[in-house]
């Protein structure tokens, strides 16, 4: 998962401190830049070249570093074509590949990147903090301005640890979260910390700081399908597609089978891809409504993958959990699935590091902090139906 985070001015004492609280984000390594005008760091869940991955890396003459938390998709294809251009790589990071596409696109360089991310780069020379974070917000980045100061990091609590922040409630966004259960503008519900919007960049230099969106959804098409198989083949193909790109990883990968015809698609298509069995997960709560269980071991044998059934006991809700959910999502969270899948996810944890899975629309539709996003994860919804019923039909 990883997790990055920096505070203005020489100030190691207090990124220490803000990296601490992103220690559950990456257990695996540390990488730090203390400077005279930034202290940076991250957290690292290595996923991708695990010897030689470290943070920051940095570009050829050493006046360009990067941080990352994410996942480039198209990485290796920018590789081979920077590396045509004569950019020297000394190493197999994806991480690598975002220094030398801002050396070669400067401030465009987000547009060139597929995949979920945030990330910070420092320039030596000039001074500036360029960060990014990928088109439909997948990864978490806020920040902190208020006069000469300035933080950022990919979780709130994390934030709080940099020792600008005086924790004043912002009485509007307080407003708009009991109404509407989420807050606009990209606020947050403490006065100046703000969540980066999602497709968009930002620079900070000389006090000022600059949002430029580099992403905008195109509903609009040249093409209109008529032709069912037509259109399902598309969908299927898309399908692939994107479920090879997030397949890309140094260590074994998961999936979650509900059996739905989401997943199991989902889990099918990795099955086909991937040269060895692939682990899928289902789960059980004590007392369901229902059970897919039997419907996602037929799945499981069907692909042949290497199946595991985790039971999750009836429990009341602790005060504890309370407050490890709201720890990691730094403010009130109104949907209540956060619940079930914090006790997943601490279960299949003890099996894989990362996992495939569907994503909950309404937490998607909070986490982006944009009501635009609602209507666009609809669409993705449907797209992805029309996808798998494709994949079953044919």
């Amino acid at each position: 998962m990883c997790g990055i985070a920096g505070i203005k001015g020489a100030n190691g004492i207090a990124l220490k401190n803000m990296l601490t609280k992103l220690n559950h984000r990456g257990p695996d390594d540390e990488g730090v830049y203390l400077g005279d005008s930034f202290s940076l760091g991250m957290k690292r869940l290595a996923i991708i070249d695990l010897l030689t991955g470290h943070q920051p890396i940095w570009n050829e003459t050493k006046t360009l570093c990067v941080f990352l938390n994410g996942e480039i998709y198209n990485y290796i294809l920018l590789k081979k074509q920077l590396q045509d251009k004569g950019h020297i790589f000394t190493s197999n990071s994806d991480t690598e590949v975002i220094v030398h596409l801002f050396e070669e696109f400067g401030h465009n360089c987000p547009s060139y990147l597929h995949g979920m991310f945030s990330f910070c780069i420092y320039n030596v020379i000039n001074n500036e903090l360029f960060l990014a974070r990928d088109r439909f917000g997948e990864k978490p980045l806020y920040y902190y301005q208020s006069n000469d100061q300035f933080a950022f990091s990919s979780e709130i609590n994390s934030l709080l640890e940099s020792g600008l922040i005086k924790r004043t409630l912002n009485q509007s966004a307080v407003y708009d979260y009991l109404a509407y259960g989420l807050t606009f503008d990209h606020s947050t519900l403490l006065t100046n910390v703000f969540s980066l919007p999602q497709g968009c960049s930002a620079t900070y230099k000389n006090n000022s700081f600059k949002i430029i969106p580099y992403f905008k959804i195109n509903y609009s098409s040249e093409e209109t399908y008529t032709n069912k198989k037509q259109t399902l083949t598309i969908g299927k193909n898309l399908l692939y597609k994107a479920v090879e790109k997030q397949m890309i990883s140094d260590v074994p990968i998961g999936a979650f089978l509900s059996g739905g015809i989401d997943s199991s698609s989902i889990a099918a298509v990795m099955s086909e891809l991937s040269p060895t069995k692939i682990k899928t997960f289902n789960v059980e709560f004590e007392l369901a409504f229902f059970d897919e269980s039997a419907i996602a071991r037929k799945v499981s044998r069907y692909i042949h993958s290497d199946h595991t059934e985790i039971f999750i006991p009836n429990q009341t809700f602790s005060e504890r959990i309370f407050w490890d959910i709201l720890s990691h999502v730094g403010q009130p969270f109104i949907d209540s699935s956060a619940i079930p899948s914090y006790l997943v996810s601490e279960e299949i944890k003890k099996h894989v590091d990362t996992l495939i899975t569907i994503p909950n629309q309404r937490l998607l539709s909070i986490a982006g902090r944009n009501t635009s996003l609602i209507d666009t994860f609809r669409k993705a919804d449907d797209i992805l139906y029309q996808a798998v019923k494709g994949i079953s039909d044919l």
